[in-house]
This record gives structure tokens, C-alpha cells and sequence, in this order.
């Protein structure tokens, strides 16, 4: 395992299927954590549901795509990664652009492939866990990726509402 204090160590990265992660110590005190993933493209059928409703499971199903993804790189990179030092707590302001191409195919709706990359600069961490560092980090990414996703899946229902009242006019 690495020293909590290492500087310029070799950067420590993990993949999986859904994605990878990257843990990069560039000095004693900065940190770059760099992780993606992909979500599948996603079919929900709206056949005997209401819009409202499919769009909602659609987004759910991503969500938990998302967070066991996103958890399996954190707990992967984390395993490798020293525990020993400082515990850490952080927040994390987030500017983000999020976009989905959908399909509405009248009785499904088709949600195409996505890939997601998040990159952060993190200074003055000096002697912290690196492990808790990466669990900590991991934790407000899956919580911030949810609230993205969800504000998307909201767009898309007002988008697809409006677009089917159009149609109906």
C-alpha cells in the first residue's frame, strides 16, 4: 500500500465493465480523481402506462445503473488505495451539462447510449485517507449524477408531453 504522504506516485487506476477510475497524487497535497462511466441505451414501455410513469422507471433504471457503477469503480479504486490517515470530509460544487437523446416510439421510449466523465482537482488534502478520500468523493458524485439524471428525465417528460400535445392539436 502507499503512504498517505506520497507525492508524484504512480497514478493508481481501475476498469470494469461499466467504466473506469483514476486516483492521481500530484503533489503531497493535490489530487486528481478521474472517473467514467457508460449507461447502456434503455427502452421503457409506455404501452398501458401512463407517460408520467414510464419515464419515471426509465430514469430509475438509470439511476441504479448509475449507482452501481459508480460504486463498484469507488470500492475497487478504494481497495487499492491506503486507509491510513486523516479522515476526510468535503462538498463538492458541481457545473455540469447532462443530455440524453430519446426516441418516442409511441409505445416505448428509447433512451440512446451515454458516457459520463467526471474529473476533479482536489487541493490541500495532504495526510488524508486516500481510500476514505475516494469513498467520500464517490459518495457526493453518485449523489449529484442522481439529482442530474433525474433534472434530464424531467425535461424529457416535458418535452415529450409537449411534443404529443402538438401532435394531438
Amino acid at each position: 500500500m502507499s503512504s498517505p504522504n506520497r507525492s508524484h506516485a504512480e497514478p493508481v487506476t481501475i476498469t470494469t465493465d461499466q467504466g473506469k477510475a483514476t486516483f492521481r497524487r500530484e503533489s503531497p497535497s493535490d489530487i486528481v480523481l478521474d472517473i467514467e462511466y457508460d449507461i447502456p441505451p434503455l427502452e421503457a414501455v409506455l404501452a398501458g402506462v401512463s407517460l408520467q410513469t414510464g419515464v419515471a422507471a426509465a430514469c430509475d433504471y438509470e439511476i441504479g445503473l448509475m449507482r452501481t457503477a459508480l460504486g463498484q469503480l469507488g470500492d475497487l479504486l478504494a481497495s487499492r488505495l491506503d486507509d491510513r490517515g486523516r479522515s476526510i470530509e468535503f462538498t463538492r460544487k458541481v457545473r455540469e451539462r447532462d443530455r440524453r437523446t430519446w426516441h418516442d416510439l409511441g409505445n416505448e421510449l428509447h433512451i440512446d447510449a451515454s458516457h459520463t466523465r467526471v474529473t476533479d482537482r482536489l487541493q490541500g488534502y495532504e495526510g488524508v485517507s486516500e481510500a476514505g478520500l475516494v469513498r467520500e468523493h464517490v459518495r457526493l458524485v453518485i449523489e449529484q449524477r442522481e439529482t442530474s439524471i433525474r433534472n434530464v428525465y424531467r425535461q424529457v417528460l416535458t418535452d415529450m408531453s409537449a411534443r404529443r400535445a402538438s401532435r394531438k392539436a
